[in-house]
C-alpha cells in the first residue's frame, strides 16, 4: 500500500511539466503498475496464510486506507484550491 502511494505522488508530481494530450497516457500507465502492484500484494498475502487469512484481510485493509488518504487529501487540496480561486 505504501509503495503505491509512492508510485501515485511520484505520478502525480511527473505530470505537472506534460502537455494535455499526454497526461493520459501517463495516469494509465500509472494505473496499470498499481493494479499489477496490488494484485501481486494480495496474491502473496493469500499465500502466507492460507488457513485463517489475516495476512490477506491486513493486507487488503492496508490498500484501502491508502486509497481513502489518497481521496481525503485530494479533497482537502480541491477544496483550498476552490477557496484560493474565490479570493
Amino acid at each position: 500500500g505504501t509503495l503505491a502511494f509512492w508510485l501515485l505522488a511520484r505520478q502525480t508530481a511527473g505530470m505537472m511539466g506534460l502537455s494535455p494530450t499526454q497526461v493520459g497516457a501517463h495516469i494509465y500507465r500509472g494505473m496499470f503498475v498499481r493494479l499489477v502492484l496490488y494484485g501481486l500484494t494480495l496474491t502473496l498475502a493469500y499465500f502466507l496464510d492460507t488457513g485463517d487469512m489475516h495476512v490477506f484481510a491486513g493486507a487488503a485493509g492496508g490498500i484501502i486506507l491508502v486509497r481513502f488518504a489518497v481521496v481525503l487529501a485530494s479533497a482537502g487540496d480541491a477544496r483550498r484550491a476552490i477557496k484560493d480561486l474565490s479570493r
